[in-house]
């Protein structure tokens, strides 16, 4: 089980406070007595020890850094009695939740305890408090299916500006700094929040050298001129990107320069891939396309858009392509970003604008249903040696030539769907439009299973 850094360090400083509310909370009942064996007559208990077991989390207010907390602690209880004149002592062992309050912004300084009592009749009700839950690094703990809830608190938390795609007004209103200038001399880090304040080396693009910088907390800095590819295309991106950041994962950072002084005092945006287990930057990835696209404008602006596209474009693939970059352009985002959005949505928008291995995929078409959000028809070749469960009946078909490799799809091996453009193998423009009929579905990142669906292969 992972370690959970929050108990420990509450462990270490209010175990006193705790134990003088455990030791109040069993004095005042005698419902403690309960769990003391029957040695005789009873001259006194108290409590010997409390042992920290696990902590619930929670912060109310997403912009806020008061947060509260139950911890719960096996309180270990000393008595003393007397049974046939002899004095004999021995020890019983009970369940309790002490439930206190701070504020990080103080260092937890002042926190105090508003509540004590017993386990079995508490736990029942810690799941459904309100507020954020939080994990043992103080990140909120979200699934994606709570993403869309998650963004239409941050738009709300921005006060008045719900519906509006605008990360400077969104940033303005929180009261959130935002400086644009260069951060790393290769403009890979393109955007960075200070949840503390810092003096911190930054990098001037005109002097061609690092300078030492101080930043106040509350600070995004986004890198507008950022000489890296892609880096101008993403700047409402990573603008919205460092806005989560502030608003979700400021506590984290307060409470790791807590526990380590030299812990970074900020949170960077880089082009670079992120860690799987960096789970504050999956979250701000995962949640910007929800903020910078709101759901109740997505289904006019569409329609809006598609109707247009019967003048700019020939074709239904190549409408669909029109439509997808005019969304994208019109929300000031990226077609990568945008493309999530939809996805998420349920729009058949995955074969659209698609690049495998720095390559371009030709554009294709499925029936909306057809694949799921970590469902795709495109893999690169390379997946085939070592990193893809095949079940049985797929890989008879391939060996028997049924199933074949065209532009990273596995697809049927028939004349409606593949066709020879010189050395190499194609999809013929019916397959492009109706890739359901005659493609493999690849499901991204999940545990292969026995029953494996018709047509599916797992790539993890």
């Amino acid at each position: 089980m992972k370690k959970n850094n929050f108990l420990n360090y509450i462990e270490k400083k209010f175990y006193r406070t705790v134990f003088l509310a455990a030791e109040s909370f069993l004095k005042g009942t005698d419902a403690a007595c309960e769990y003391l064996p029957d040695e005789g007559r009873l001259l006194s208990h108290s409590l010997y020890a409390v042992t920290f077991d696990r902590v619930w989390t929670r912060s109310s207010n997403l912009s806020g850094t008061e947060i509260s907390w139950d911890v719960k602690v096996v309180a270990e209880i000393s008595r003393e009695s007397v049974r046939a004149d002899v004095r004999c002592r021995s020890s019983a062992f009970c369940e309790l939740i002490v439930s206190m309050e701070g504020d990080l912004k103080r260092g937890l300084r002042g926190a105090h305890v508003c509540g004590v009592g017993w386990y079995d009749e508490v736990a029942k009700r810690l799941l459904s408090l309100s507020g954020t839950r939080l994990d043992g690094d103080l990140i909120p703990i979200i699934s994606r299916k709570s993403y869309e809830a998650m963004s239409d608190g941050i738009l709300k938390a921005c006060r008045g500006t719900r519906g509006c795609v605008d990360p400077e007004k969104m940033a303005s209103s929180l009261g959130l700094k935002v400086w644009k200038r260069s951060i790393t001399e290769d403009g890979r880090t393109v955007g960075r929040f200070y949840a503390l304040d810092a003096r911190d080396e930054l990098f001037d693009r005109k002097r061609g050298d690092y300078e030492k910088v101080f930043i106040p907390a509350g600070t995004i800095i986004v890198d507008v001129d950022s000489p890296a590819e892609g880096a101008r295309r993403s700047v409402k991106v990573t603008m919205a990107h460092e806005i989560i950041h502030a608003l979700l994962h400021r506590n984290a950072i307060i409470f790791a320069n807590m526990r380590n002084a030299s812990a970074a005092p900020s949170y960077d945006r880089s082009l670079d891939p992120i860690k799987k287990a960096d789970f504050a930057e999956i979250q701000a990835m995962g949640l910007t396309p929800y903020v910078i696209v709101p759901y109740e404008t997505i289904s006019k602006k569409l329609r809006e858009l598609w109707h247009k596209s019967g003048g700019e474009a020939e074709g239904k693939i190549e409408r669909s392509v029109w439509t997808l970059r005019a969304f994208a352009e019109s929300y000031g985002t990226t077609v990568s970003s945008a493309k999530k959005r939809l996805m998420s949505l349920g729009y058949a928008v995955e074969g659209l604008d698609l690049w495998i291995d720095g390559k371009k995929v030709r554009d294709y078409l499925y029936k909306r249903g057809a694949l799921r959000e970590n469902e795709t028809y495109t893999v690169p070749f390379s997946v085939f040696t070592d990193e893809i469960f095949i079940p049985d009946r797929i890989k008879a078909e391939i060996d028997g030539k049924k199933l074949i490799f065209a532009e990273n799809h596995l697809c049927k091996n028939d004349a409606r769907y593949v066709v020879k453009c010189g050395q190499d193998l194609i999809l013929t423009d019916y397959a492009r439009e109706h890739m359901e009929e005659c493609c493999v579905r690849f499901v991204r990142g999940e545990k292969p299973v026995k029953t494996a669906r018709d047509y599916v292969c797992y790539v993890y």
